[in-house]
């Protein structure tokens, strides 16, 4: 993932982490892009995914307040969905009942990109967005069809998913 500016970030699938966790090695990005967040995209396609399509996967801390991953599959539109987990939220992991995490198939629209919003809850509960991760419609087909994308949320300073052992695959959390 590289800075273009501001909060907007895009995959850079020239990197490689070797995830021993996740059982295979992922997109990924750099760790220091910001504070709370540890974005990846699986290499390995899953055959429970529809052609034309990617799952987008949101893990935190059951203790955690909510986070969510706002999809609006078309690069230019107010449409979205939320995936969303935390205190009040998503399901147990059956692996690690500490964990809750939420998941939703998405469909790729032919000829955009898809913005993903990070979105938090601040001041008084109003919720906002720390920044978007675009997935760019010339990637899509070689780097995300069918394929998983995760996001974990940190809390505040405790570095919890920076831990790869931490980090479960989505089997694991079903």
């Amino acid at each position: 993932m590289s800075l273009t500016g501001g909060n907007t970030t895009f995959f850079d699938f020239t990197k490689q982490i070797d995830s021993p966790a996740l059982n295979e090695k992922l997109y990924g990005v750099k760790t220091d892009y910001h504070s709370q967040v540890h974005c990846f995209s699986t290499i390995n396609t899953d055959n429970t995914i529809p052609d034309g399509c990617f799952r987008v996967i949101v893990v935190n801390q059951k203790k955690s307040w909510e986070k969510a991953v706002r999809i609006y599959e078309k690069f230019d539109s107010d449409q979205f969905h939320d995936v969303k987990c935390g205190d009040a939220s998503g399901k147990v992991c059956k692996k690690n009942p500490t964990l809750k995490f939420d998941a939703k198939v998405v469909k790729f629209v032919p000829g955009s990109s898809v913005r993903l919003g990070m979105w938090k809850p601040a001041t008084f509960g109003i919720w906002e967005e720390m920044y978007s991760v675009y997935l760019k419609k010339e990637d899509w087909a070689a780097h995300h069809n069918r394929r998983n994308v995760y996001f974990f949320f940190d809390n505040d300073g405790d570095n919890y998913f920076k831990i790869d052992a931490n980090r479960l695959d989505y089997v694991e959390m079903i």
